[in-house]
């Protein structure tokens, strides 16, 4: 792109534009690169991509995005260059961990709302506030670090009558959900029509569910307009909500803006005194445990260690016997080594020639691939001790009972069954059913992102080759909700899951 950057995939995309990962060629530094798309009306499209450039270049906080650079490439493209945040969006927080813990959702929403402040006091009024719209990085303490994207359709208060009008008479922008009632009705908006958002936000992450539901995205906005939002006790009566943040909330989203925190500062300030003081500090969650394998190894020793002298003084001729005896051992020690490692490199060898049961990888890691065409991919598996340092059981008994030849053998677990995944269609051929192995793959209108019996597979489209069995496919999107279903792969089949989000 614009001969300054290497495109790598597809991140997400928005309304107007596309966001790609990238490297910057020269410097090798990983970024989001935000193309605006071909279809997008030219003129409207780019007045919008250059007012989210002016916005979100003028930013300079750690809890917004940083723009590193913005242009125009020669077929006329125009691309937006931002810091890559390798974590996930709050929406997927919320559509697998909500409700959150109060402490959590108040530290999140606490850094939110420290953004915005920001861009408050530089005249920019975010509109687009919403789950997907803001980025997890998880530190190394466990803590979620907070970032907040996408000004596409910002508003920039200082520019007056010089910046063209582009929300026309009786056309809104934004996402119901999380729209204040000034915005929907197209009204002059302020720091408050933000602060609406975040508490609608706050209320998600805090009870799972969205103040306001309706079968249509009108039927949303209308609610806003009329309907009064419930309290967060009586959505989750079984979640422990104290009732300093209950009433927050409810400040946030009151219908006349009058009535709601007068600052992203006071709502912040008013939102931590919620809090006890050993909450203040930011909670630390627990990080998967990793476990690290390490083959046994036969070493010959570098040196004897002998014990602490004790306090009394040896005579000189016990301690000449002393050394004549560890020079001895030493010497027979470095005598027997060769013979030893001769053995053992013989009964490995054996080892190795005898077949093998094959070795179950671990879930999601690529194996062996299922035919020549498959490219090549690294394997992730726990490796063996050497042959020589392991233990045979003795040969089990002739009386001892065997299985019956009739029955199958036990199942494998399915979260064990994963052999690889690849992310482009038609790159994992059809296994023969004899390897008791078969396709699945897995599509979603615009897209999702996919767990198969929990693990996570990443966005759509994606193929996997498992064993056959029956799995728990769930796709998720930031938007338009999640999918959910128990799908059958047979030995030998290719079977296809498409899922469907209707806007």
């Amino acid at each position: 792109m614009a001969g300054k950057y290497f495109v790598h995939q597809l991140l997400g995309r928005g309304g107007m534009a596309d966001v790609y990962k990238a490297t910057q060629l020269g410097g090798d530094r990983v970024v989001a690169l935000k193309i605006l798309r071909a279809s997008t009306l030219p003129d409207e499209g780019a007045l919008r991509f250059q007012r989210e450039i002016a916005a979100a270049s003028r930013l300079r906080h750690r809890n917004s995005i940083e723009v590193l650079d913005f242009g125009t490439a020669e077929d006329g493209t125009i691309y937006l260059a931002m810091e890559f945040v390798p974590g996930r969006t709050l929406a997927h927080a919320i559509a697998n961990e909500a409700p959150l813990a109060g402490q959590r959702a108040v530290h999140i929403a606490a850094q939110i709302l420290e953004a915005l402040g920001e861009a408050h006091a530089l005249g920019i009024v975010h509109r687009d506030l919403k789950p997907a719209n803001v980025m997890l990085d998880p530190l190394r303490d466990g803590t979620d670090f907070v970032k907040v994207v996408d000004f596409g359709i910002a508003m920039l208060r200082d520019q007056g009558s010089a910046e063209p009008r582009l929300t026309q008479q009786g056309m809104v922008y934004g996402t119901p959900a999380y729209m204040s009632p000034e915005q929907i009705r197209g009204e002059p908006l302020d720091a408050r029509s933000d602060l609406y958002s975040v508490g609608v936000v706050l209320f998600e992450l805090l009870t799972g569910a969205l103040p306001f539901e309706a079968p249509s995205p009108i039927a949303v906005a209308a609610r806003h307009l009329t309907d009064r939002a419930p309290r967060m006790a009586q959505v989750r009566p079984d979640r422990p909500i104290a009732h300093a943040i209950e009433a927050l909330v409810a400040r946030a989203l009151e219908k006349d803006r009058a009535l709601r925190p007068a600052s992203a500062a006071a709502m912040r300030a008013a939102m931590m005194d919620t809090l006890t003081e050993s909450e203040r500090a930011p909670p630390r969650r627990e990080l998967p445990a990793t476990v690290l394998f390490r083959s046994s190894t036969v070493v010959a020793p570098a040196r004897l260690e002998t014990a602490a002298p004790s306090r009394e003084p040896v005579p000189d001729r016990r301690r000449r016997a002393l050394a004549v005896a560890l020079a001895l051992t030493a010497a027979a020690l470095a005598a027997a080594l060769p013979t030893a490692l001769r053995h053992a490199r013989a009964r490995t060898q054996a080892h190795e020639e005898a077949p093998t049961p094959a070795t179950i990888a671990t879930p999601l890691a690529p194996a062996t691939p299922a035919s020549a065409t498959d490219p090549p991919v690294a394997t992730v598996a726990v490796p063996h001790p050497p042959a020589a340092l392991v233990e045979r059981p003795a040969p089990a008994a002739a009386s001892a009972p065997r299985p019956s030849r009739g029955r199958p053998p036990p199942r494998r677990e399915a979260t064990l069954a994963i052999r690889f995944v690849r992310g482009e269609l038609n790159s994992v051929s059809t296994p023969p059913a004899a390897t008791g192995d078969g396709v699945l793959v897995l599509q979603a209108t615009p897209w999702a992102e996919m767990t198969l019996d929990g693990k996570s597979l990443g966005e759509t489209p994606r193929e996997v080759r498992l064993q056959a069995g029956t799995y728990v496919v769930r796709a998720v999107h930031p938007e338009f909700g999640t999918r959910e279903e128990r799908v059958s792969v047979h030995a030998g089949e290719r079977k296809m899951w498409m899922g469907s989000f209707a806007p």
